[in-house]
């Protein structure tokens, strides 16, 4: 979610300014969150030995995107393509979940709790990014890719420092990380 806030910049780092190219990042990394949750439910599914179920949901997102991709693209465009795949990435996600908290009887409560700091988390450090990109460019001219890259490298510092410092304050960085890996992040940034 930290880049999300940062696709202009970055895509000029890298491409120059081009307003279709920076949606078409920012659509992209909305996808990425369906596709990321996709990959962990799939691989969780065939780390406890349900590969039929894991291939069965996998075919059957696939057989949502082939379905969409053709009307998608006829009604918008470049980005037709990409929601299909995120529909498709959702769908799919969505069953693995369903069958994990059926079959498993998944413990949602804590799940829950934990996802909800996550996600507060991920808010924050969005809001403040946003914030930090905005003031920046308000400042320094945002059409140089020198003038991006150092925009983008301290927002992307400043993001990933607060998102480590409230996941230790609500005691999330310990079970993510480990006790030890946690001890050192703590002396190395002086938390209490």
């Amino acid at each position: 979610m930290g880049w999300l806030q940062s696709v202009a910049p970055l895509y000029l780092v890298f491409y120059g300014y081009e307003a279709t190219g920076i949606f078409v990042l920012a659509i992209s990394a909305y996808v990425a969150l369906a596709m990321g949750l996709f990959n962990v439910l799939g691989s969780l599914l065939q780390g406890i030995y349900e590969n039929k179920q894991a291939i069965k949901y996998t075919t059957l997102g696939l057989g949502v995107k082939l379905v969409l991709q053709y009307p998608l693209t006829l009604w918008l465009g470049v980005f037709g393509p990409l929601l299909a795949t995120g529909i498709a990435m959702s769908w799919a996600s969505y069953l693995m979940l369903r069958f994990l908290y059926l079959k498993y009887n998944l413990p949602t409560g804590q799940l829950q709790v934990n996802v909800n700091k996550m996600f507060i988390v991920a808010l924050l450090m969005f809001g403040v990014t946003l914030l930090f990109v905005s003031g920046y460019y308000m400042v320094f001219p945002g059409n140089s890719r020198l003038s991006a890259l150092v925009g983008l490298s301290l927002a992307a510092g400043i993001g990933g420092y607060l998102y480590l410092l409230a996941c230790f304050k609500l005691g999330l960085l310990q079970r993510i990380l480990g006790i030890k890996v946690t001890s050192k992040l703590q002396k190395i940034f002086r938390w209490k």
